[in-house]
């Protein structure tokens, strides 16, 4: 009875316990207005600080109560979990960041994730939770997992740059090009004007009919850019109205836009048949068979 006693007010007190340790992660981590900024209240800090030294065991409830807070719906209390945590992290000891690295730290890796589908705010505030975090406890071989979690997203960052650098460079590229083309048209239209000036041509016309050419020039290299001049074949007077058929696949069905081929000439006239019974009769006779027309004795 005695044993049962005590282990019923076993329960209840590690009950209490969980209970005030949740009252404090909710109060520290519930957004309130102080000076313009979002932050948790401070009095919620203090309490869970007293209440894991009190009793060191308390730090299994805090992170699980503290991964509740960072996986809220809302926004802000999300960043303020995250803010909480960092600070816990700093505070107390190493098992309070092993129960982290076991129980938090594979969402955490995801929240750092460019296209994890946070907000930008939470997913820039656990990326340098992370990166910290490997630096400041990663080279304790029971922590290791923060230090490659820190260098996945250095890693990225230094990949997103390169690569917003390669867009840079390829922008400048174009951009150059661009600049390299215009200059070649202007010495175009320049060459065509003062040659026309030359031949007596007022200055407005040669303007003009050099520009216009250059355009017509322009249109005519877009067009076989993107392939419009599929009827301009060599050797070819069809027009874009035209339609052509392909041969069909069987030989028994010719496409009515070729021409039938020449009927094959008749063959030549043969000699007249004679009757088989008649030959076969002069041959019994000994008669030699009629060598054309009826003849006759």
């Amino acid at each position: 009875m005695m044993n049962r006693n005590t282990g019923s007010d076993g329960d209840d007190t590690t009950s209490v316990q969980s209970a005030n340790i949740q009252a404090a992660v909710k109060k520290a981590t519930t957004p309130m207005s102080a000076g313009g900024e979002m932050e948790g209240d401070p009095v919620g800090m203090a309490e869970i600080s007293q209440f894991v030294s009190a009793n060191p065991n308390a730090v299994n409830d805090l992170a699980k109560c503290l991964k509740a807070r960072v996986k809220d719906s809302n926004e802000d209390v999300s960043f303020i979990s995250l803010h909480v945590l960092d600070e816990c992290m700093k505070m107390f000891n190493f098992t309070f960041q092993a129960q982290v690295q076991k129980s938090m730290l594979k969402r955490l890796a995801i929240m750092a994730q460019p296209y994890g589908g946070y907000p930008a705010k939470l997913q820039e505030k656990t990326a340098s939770l992370l990166v910290s975090w490997g630096q400041l406890y990663g080279s304790d071989p029971r922590l290791e997992k923060f230090k490659v979690a820190g260098a996945q997203v250095r890693k990225r960052e230094v990949q997103e740059v390169a690569g917003a650098c390669k867009k840079d460079e390829l922008k400048e590229e174009r951009s150059e090009l661009k600049e390299v083309q215009r200059v070649a048209r202007e010495a175009d239209i320049k060459e065509i004007q003062t040659a026309m000036l030359e031949m007596g041509v007022a200055p407005e016309i040669a303007a003009y009919a050099a520009a216009e050419h250059n355009a017509a020039r322009e249109q005519q290299k877009q067009s076989q850019n993107q392939g419009q001049g599929r009827y301009a074949m060599a050797g070819s007077d069809l027009g874009p109205d035209a339609t052509v058929r392909l041969p069909s696949a069987r030989p028994d069905r010719v496409p009515p836009s070729r021409p039938l081929l020449p009927a094959e000439p008749p063959p030549p006239p043969s000699a007249p048949v004679e009757d088989a019974s008649e030959t076969a009769l002069q041959k019994w006779r000994g008669v030699p068979p009629k060598a054309g027309g009826d003849g006759g004795g």
